[in-house]
């Protein structure tokens, strides 16, 4: 089973880290036994490039019937709904989607529900053997 990613702005509360920080770059990141990994985006995309890509079952993404976009310091609003709407119709099916070892989601959820929309039972994807160091890391206090 995939894993979900954590919504960012969770993460933000997590980490404590100044949001001027945070929010220099797109990132991603997850809470696993207490701590918070986070990474940039971008530097995930360079770290993929020589990765072997593989056809991913969009059926095993469990994060379908999960809030995965809005953590508790974020409401749902319409607004916010249609950003991520417009998101999923602007995503390129032609970039694999990057999954850690564990099979959580790092990047590419916006691609799934494309994806899931259309029919389609598989995209491309690419899962690190380890995963690269975060970016920042915090215990969750």
């Amino acid at each position: 089973m995939v894993h979900i990613v954590m919504h960012l702005s969770l993460v933000f509360h997590l980490l404590m880290t100044s949001e001027q920080e945070i929010n220099s770059k797109a990132h991603t990141g997850f809470e696993k036994d207490g701590v918070v990994y986070l990474w940039y985006t971008e530097r995930l995309w360079e770290l993929t490039k020589t990765l072997s890509v593989f056809e991913f079952e969009v059926s095993s993404f469990n994060g379908f019937d999960k809030n995965v976009w809005f953590g508790p310091n974020q409401e749902p609003t319409v607004n916010k709904v249609l950003e991520h709407m417009k998101k999923i119709e602007n995503a390129d099916l032609n970039f694999p989607i990057i999954l850690s070892q564990e099979n959580i989601v790092l990047d590419g959820v916006h691609r799934i529900c494309r994806a899931h929309l259309e029919g389609r039972k598989k995209i491309p994807a690419v899962r690190f053997e380890i995963d690269p160091e975060p970016d920042f890391t915090r215990q969750i206090k």
